[in-house]
């Protein structure tokens, strides 16, 4: 974990300890999107016999508690409450940032592992469909990782297909001046669990390297990521398979008109 988002819990850190004794506290970090792919390894710990917690952004706790309810779901709050900041409360016995699961469990597979609220249906046009997502406002890298939509759309554009929002903060203007269908109801930043609906809803995703590829490989869908030449240390060098999702496969900048069906 990056030390400057280390959280203020007491509880020593995980060093692989099992059994029913063992009560450990996950604690998110960075964003949406690195909190839902370092979550893909929660399932690995079901096999060491310990009672688990997590600690995520609130508006992940729905998603993650219909997806994983042999664990605890917990909001995100500062500081912490006492349940889990006192180690005599009972809560924790020990602690670990969702990043450092991967060091802690070693290799283990990861996967599609999030559902889908029933309930939130989503109708969408005839044909095939594809959810995009063209940019991030992060500030490491957003400008690098990120394309335009007009680029982006007539690199997919294809007769009887449909062309499906997934992007926060889109211009509603830009999305009709485009062609593009946006889903009443559904916030793409705050509303996650309306977000997953209508990412599962599509036959396929097409993403740069934001939030909505690692909901997207959680969910197992269809995915290709475009990433710039020089992209993070989650993405392999090169195209095809992206390792961790087996859903998702990469297609750098250079090659954007490799992207069209």
């Amino acid at each position: 974990a990056w030390a400057a988002e280390r959280r203020p819990f007491p509880q020593p850190p995980w060093r692989g300890e099992r059994g029913p004794g063992v009560r450990l506290l996950v604690w998110g970090e960075q964003g949406v999107g690195d909190e839902v792919m370092f979550f893909a390894l929660l399932p690995a710990l079901r096999g060491f016999g310990v009672s688990v917690i997590v600690e995520c952004t609130p508006k992940l706790v729905p998603l993650l508690a219909r997806s994983l309810p042999w664990l605890t779901v917990m909001p995100r709050l500062d500081p912490p409450p006492a349940l889990l900041r006192d180690p005599g409360a009972g809560a924790a016995t020990h602690q670990i940032a969702a990043g450092d699961l991967m060091a802690a469990l070693g290799p283990c597979a990861t996967g599609a592992y999030l559902i889908v609220d029933p309930a939130r249906v989503v109708a969408l046009p005839a044909g095939r469909t594809i959810g995009i997502s063209w940019f991030t406002r992060s500030a490491r890298g957003g400008r690098e990782r990120s394309v335009a939509l007009g680029d982006l759309v007539r690199s997919l554009a294809a007769p009887g297909v449909a062309l499906v929002n997934l992007q926060y903060d889109a211009d509603p203007a830009a999305l009709a001046r485009h062609g593009v269908v946006a889903v009443p109801g559904v916030d793409p930043f705050d509303d996650l669990d309306g977000l997953a609906a209508v990412i599962a809803a599509v036959d396929e995703v097409v993403t740069i390297d934001n939030a909505t590829v690692h909901l997207a490989g959680a969910l197992g869908q269809p995915t290709r990521v475009i990433l710039p030449r020089l992209a993070d240390w989650r993405w392999p060098a090169g195209e095809g398979a992206s390792g961790w999702w087996p859903t998702v496969e990469m297609r750098r900048k250079r090659r954007q008109a490799a992207l069209r069906p």
